[in-house]
């Protein structure tokens, strides 16, 4: 067993380190950036508006990793939190319906994937932080 130095700064990060490529430094310019309209930051950053949105919503490989290294690196974090179209109860409803996707999904004027992705817990993923 080799013995490993890991090198945590005194301080927390002013910027994305220097030997990053742009994208990576983009990302984490995007991530630590606390506005919260994805209109005015898709202009600052050059990007669209859905880029932003992924990005802040951790929906691209490259923003989760790029969550890991600016964490461990003490850098602060904005991120977006996903919409929800349903409430508790109708998810639990959702959960509980014996009935055809298709047929629920014409219930909550939804497609039937997203029930069979709620029912199958792929989505809006059940609380298990209360215990």
């Amino acid at each position: 067993m080799s013995d490993l130095l890991k090198f945590k700064p005194k301080t927390k990060p002013e910027g994305p380190p220097v030997f990053m490529v742009p994208r990576e430094r983009k990302v984490w310019e995007i991530l630590a950036d606390h506005e919260d309209d994805a209109e005015a930051l898709a202009v600052k950053y050059d990007v669209s508006h859905q880029t932003i949105r992924n990005v802040k919503m951790l929906k691209t490989d490259i923003a989760k990793r790029m969550l890991k290294t600016m964490t461990h690196l003490g850098a602060t974090v904005y991120l977006w939190a996903p919409a929800r179209r349903f409430t508790d109860e109708q998810i639990a409803a959702i959960r509980a319906d014996k009935k055809a996707s298709h047929i629920v999904a014409k219930k909550y004027n939804c497609s039937p994937s997203t029930i069979r992705m709620i029912k199958s817990g792929q989505t809006y993923k059940e609380d298990t932080s209360n215990g």
